[in-house]
């Protein structure tokens, strides 16, 4: 199973900007609707509870995407369960992904945040890196890189400008 890590930064790394503005607010259109993209493609989109909460009214039902929260909690979210369109677990990385196999999905998309990044490189879980990259400084933030294992390795796949200002989105296979 492929399981697509795939975020946007700024060129110095950040996943928001020192006001907290979320990438929903700075990230360019082509970068969004490449994401958009991607989570169709995929059929199947994680995130973590932070992100979940972060985004959570502007996310709508799908027909096409199945949607899961990895929570410590998923008591606190049942209300917003929806089967089979947005979930909420507890299970663990291992757990999720055997669960999807189970049910034949073959492309994962991982989509935030910075534990659900760590928990995921942890186990060996995630195939694919795709970051678009801003042209924007931010000086602070939330790093992408945040709790990361280190030495993990990288082979370039692909990489193209998304736009004329200069966003460039960077493809990796990950190698453990």
């Amino acid at each position: 199973m492929e399981v697509i890590l795939a975020y946007v930064s700024s060129a110095d790394g950040f996943l928001t900007d020192s006001a907290s503005r979320q990438p929903n607010e700075w990230a360019s259109a082509e970068d969004q609707r490449h994401f958009q993209e991607l989570s169709t493609a995929s059929g199947v989109v994680i995130i973590g509870s932070n992100t979940y909460d972060a985004h959570k009214r502007m996310l709508k039902p799908s027909p096409d995407i199945k949607r899961i929260v990895m929570t410590r909690d998923p008591e606190k979210y049942a209300a917003n369960q929806v089967m089979g369109k947005l979930e909420f677990t507890s299970d663990s990385p291992q757990e999720v992904i055997a669960k999807l196999q189970a049910h034949e999905y073959k492309h994962v998309l991982l989509a935030g945040g910075p534990k659900l990044y760590q928990q995921f490189f942890a186990a060996h879980l995630i195939t694919d890196l795709e970051i678009t990259i801003e042209p924007l400084l931010f000086g602070a933030g939330v790093s992408a890189a945040t709790g990361i294992p280190s030495n993990i390795k990288l082979k370039l796949v692909d990489s193209y400008l998304l736009n004329n200002a200069g966003t460039l989105l960077v493809k990796y296979k990950v190698l453990y």
